[in-house]
């Protein structure tokens, strides 16, 4: 309409070129125009801005040089100011927002929560172990092996009483040592688990410590290298025990 063309009462050029049926001249991506002939925003009329994008239909977004804003209009409402072509400018950079600092209320619930659930996993990691060592008793009571203190996991993982030398019944270091030896030669690698030593010549030097807590408990992330480096040493050789 001649309403829609025309700027605080007086007619836009391409607005006139509208009304007459005269095609407006094209535009392309990256071209500097001038807004004209706006009629809902009038604000921004006279503003500088960059095509970013131009539709089959004819609407045309472009973004405001003054303050990034990206705006829809017609071509009809564009007045070159420089050649087309070029890239168009990036989207403004959103400003970083800081996170909020938690009080002391926030960050003791926080705390608690972490305790719990740390608390219920080491629960059931124990749970798991004893449960095993019950079973692994059962299987093997009667077993010769069992009476040198050694409890078979599977084939190829055994338990190890703490190799004493005090008697027989106490499992004595060489009793271990020459069964380990005859059974597995070269083939054996022991993981000491515990707070003591003993002489690792015995087992020839095939022997590696992961000290646990003066509780005896292991930390998850001691618990983590042993279960790793015992799963190394089975990959190396089908042999491995």
């Amino acid at each position: 309409s001649k309403q829609s063309s025309r700027k605080n009462g007086a007619p836009s050029l391409y607005g006139l070129m509208q009304e007459t049926g005269m095609e407006p001249p094209a535009f392309a991506k990256g071209q500097r125009v001038a807004l004209d002939g706006l009629t809902g925003d009038t604000e921004y009329n006279g503003a500088v801005a960059t095509i970013r994008k131009i539709t089959p239909e004819g609407k045309c977004y472009l973004i405001l040089e003054s303050d990034g804003k990206l705006l829809c209009c017609e071509r009809s409402n564009l007045r070159s100011l420089g050649p087309g072509g070029g890239s168009p400018p990036p989207f403004p950079e959103p400003s970083p927002v800081s996170p909020k600092p938690l009080d002391e209320k926030q960050t003791k619930a926080i705390a608690d929560k972490v305790a719990k659930q740390a608390n219920r996993f080491f629960q059931g990691a124990a749970q798991f172990g004893a449960s095993l060592f019950k079973k692994i008793s059962k299987e093997t009571r009667g077993i010769q092996e069992w009476q040198m203190g050694l409890y078979r996991v599977n084939p190829r993982i055994i338990s190890v009483n703490f190799p004493s030398r005090e008697g027989y019944a106490m499992k004595p270091i060489d009793v271990v040592s020459n069964w380990l030896t005859k059974h597995h030669l070269g083939k054996f690698m022991v993981w000491n688990l515990s707070t003591k030593t003993y002489d690792y010549a015995k087992f020839n030097h095939q022997v590696v410590e992961i000290k646990p807590a003066a509780n005896g408990a292991l930390s998850a992330q001691k618990l983590f290298g042993l279960v790793k480096s015992m799963h190394s040493w089975l990959l190396m050789d089908s042999n491995h025990v």
